[in-house]
């Protein structure tokens, strides 16, 4: 064989009579790909919403606001639509999420990537909030403006990774914040 310039290549070949080397390798190459098919199920799982058992958020409505560019916020809607709760979701610019977030009180530092309203208790739902802690703000009712979850944890609802510790959820009141639900 040889290359464009005209130069002899070498190429290394199995021997004739080498059909345990061949298998040996094709053997190799299909456990790799297995593998990897494996790793990427599993990534695919810790992305995808799951929802509880026995977890149920129907009857309530939400608006979530996000910005067109976040594909977190689609996952977490589907882990709400998935509890039975409705959602509208509605894209805004980043400015406008901004303004929002001062108009309901959210407290700076304690941001997320979404807010989420819930339409008729008024109640904000700042950021990947867990169903649970969603039903208890809906049973208990506190004189609040909402809850949170700061940030955007790994493993939380609709975030990809592994959930490395408990995530808190604060409660949001006129000029206080403290916790409220973990898990």
């Amino acid at each position: 064989m040889r290359s464009l310039r005209g130069r002899e290549l070498k190429v290394k070949r199995f021997p004739a009579g080498c059909r345990f080397s061949k298998l040996l390798l094709l053997s190799f190459l299909t456990v790799i790909l297995l593998t990897l098919m494996l790793v990427l199920t599993l990534a695919w799982r810790s992305w995808s919403p799951s929802v509880e058992p026995g977890l149920s958020l129907s009857g309530i409505s939400l608006v979530v606001y996000k910005s067109p560019e976040c594909q977190c916020c689609l996952e977490y809607t589907g882990y709400l639509r998935g509890l039975g709760a409705s959602v509208l979701v509605r894209d805004v610019s980043l400015v406008e999420l901004e303004a929002l977030k001062r108009a309901l009180g959210v407290p700076e530092g304690m941001e997320s990537c979404h807010t989420g309203v819930i339409e008729n208790l008024g109640y904000f739902i700042e950021g990947h909030v867990p169903g649970e802690a969603i039903v208890k703000l809906v049973e208990e009712k506190p004189v609040a403006r909402g809850v949170t979850l700061p940030g955007m944890p790994p493993g939380s609802p609709g975030m990809p990774g592994v959930k490395t510790g408990a995530h808190t959820v604060y409660l949001v009141e006129d000029g206080r914040i403290s916790p409220f639900w973990q898990g």
